[in-house]
């Protein structure tokens, strides 16, 4: 994880103050952060804009102020994983290569990777996914996206990304109603 200040900053976003609180204090704890990592929910900014919010408002305050932004969605209130709740899904513990680490350190890690293969722009990642990008041949020229199949009714909870008959992304619809999903 070699990058310098001006080269990168990664963003946390997370859903209160205390995770906030909390999230900087883990970040501080971590071992190979060698660059700018900030951590910022709705509150900052004065009001929530609702789900996502966090995410934009990092990339309308720290894009342009780095060659490459990475912002992972860290917090929010972890209704699926209770267990997470307090200090956010990005610092759950989990077992890689025979050693224990939080999730953020591994999504670091493969973000990083991942931005290895552009030149600038931002990379957004959910810290409640793990993608392997070891072994990834994807084109980074222009945009990418990182996606799993699942059911319709999981759809409507969440992002979905449509695309067309040659793989390319044309839509990105967030919590979407089932009968606009099926279209």
């Amino acid at each position: 994880m070699q990058a310098t200040h001006k080269e990168i900053i990664v963003v946390l976003t997370v859903g209160t103050q205390s995770q906030k609180q909390l999230c900087k204090k883990l970040i501080s704890q971590t071992e190979s952060v060698n660059f700018r990592v900030e951590v910022i929910c709705d509150d900052d900014f004065g009001q929530r804009i609702g789900s996502g919010g966090a995410i934009l408002n990092a990339i309308g305050r720290f894009y342009g102020e780095c060659q490459k932004l990475i912002v992972i969605n860290c917090g929010g209130f972890s209704k699926r994983t209770v267990s997470c709740a307090v200090k956010g899904k990005a610092f759950a513990q989990i077992v890689n290569k025979k050693r224990v680490e939080t999730l953020f350190q591994y999504i670091l890690e493969n973000s990083l990777l991942l931005a290895s293969g552009f030149e600038k722009g931002a990379l957004v990642a959910c810290s409640d996914i793990l993608v392997d990008t070891s072994s990834l041949e994807v084109d980074l020229s222009q945009s990418a996206g990182f996606g799993i199949c699942c059911d319709l009714e999981t759809g409507t909870q969440h992002g979905v990304m449509v695309k067309n008959e040659e793989e390319k992304l044309v839509r990105f619809l967030h919590k979407t109603d089932a009968e606009t999903l099926k279209k």
